[in-house]
């Protein structure tokens, strides 16, 4: 569990996005963690007024951050019970990853092959390998990190034959302009 990761606003730690707070948060449970805390300043001091880059505990719950990590409890959420099928798989990505940390992109495939999550960290292509998932068509849908939409309703199924299938993120703006892709499999009859 994460119970330290990047507080928003805080007076000695000024300078915080909320694209550090979300990245941080996705990272750490798509690595295997089962959990992750926000910490925001003003909360964490008890603040009734500005100090620094701090706001009052009544401002701190209106940071742009808590919202995202609001974003972030409901698409994990959605998964219900699946949720704990996750199991990291850097393996899953073939090309596209980053140095940076800022472009990284992080995967997970159900222990059952039924699902993969992959966030990237910007809106660069990157390729995945689709046979680590169960036999059938594949369906891919975009999440935006940023407001918690569904940027695409299911996109055409893919093949979980092909070995390297290229991903391109909706969007142009490069580090910050972060993603989450699912990936369901649906299991042909025979």
């Amino acid at each position: 569990m994460d119970s330290e990761a990047w507080y928003e606003n805080n007076k000695d730690h000024c300078g915080t996005t909320p694209f550090n707070i979300r990245r941080r948060a996705y990272y750490t449970i798509l690595s295997g963690a089962f959990g992750h805390t926000y910490g925001a300043g003003g909360i964490w001091d008890g603040l009734t007024g500005k100090n620094g880059c701090s706001g009052s505990y009544e401002d701190a719950l209106e940071y742009p951050g808590s919202y995202d990590i609001g974003h972030c409890s409901v698409f994990f959420h959605s998964l219900g019970n699946d949720y704990v099928k996750m199991r990291p798989d850097q393996s899953f990505i073939i090309r596209g990853q980053s140095s940076s940390y800022d472009m990284h992109i992080q995967a997970s495939v159900a222990k059952d092959s039924s699902f993969a999550v992959v966030y990237s960290g910007d809106d660069s292509k990157y390729s995945l390998d689709l046979t680590k998932m169960k036999p059938g068509s594949i369906k891919a849908r975009w999440f935006d990190p940023r407001n918690g939409v569904y940027q695409t309703d299911f996109e055409s199924p893919y093949s979980n034959t092909n070995a390297d299938q290229t991903f391109d993120p909706p969007g142009n703006f490069g580090s910050g302009n972060d993603w989450v892709l699912y990936l369901k499999g649906t299991v042909i009859k025979q």
